[in-house]
């Protein structure tokens, strides 16, 4: 069973955008993403910030050429 954080309004009214299900086919882990172009670079590669649908509350890091998006 897969849970989400609860969705709450901004400040706009209006709510997020679902998180962007991604997945890491050298272990066949699921992730999450937020935001998918909130790109983090370290020493010229591309990191961003992703979180294991069963724990929401920690985010880390993570190479984005490394995930792939998940075909629904």
């Amino acid at each position: 069973m897969k849970t989400q954080p609860t969705r709450s309004l901004n400040n706009s009214g209006r709510y997020p955008p679902p998180p962007i299900e991604l997945f890491n086919p050298i272990n066949a882990e699921e992730l999450l993403c937020a935001n998918y172009h909130d790109v983090h670079m370290v020493e010229g590669v591309s990191y961003i910030t992703v979180y294991k649908a069963r724990d929401p509350n920690r985010s880390f890091l993570m190479r984005k050429d490394a995930l792939r998006k998940k075909l629904k």
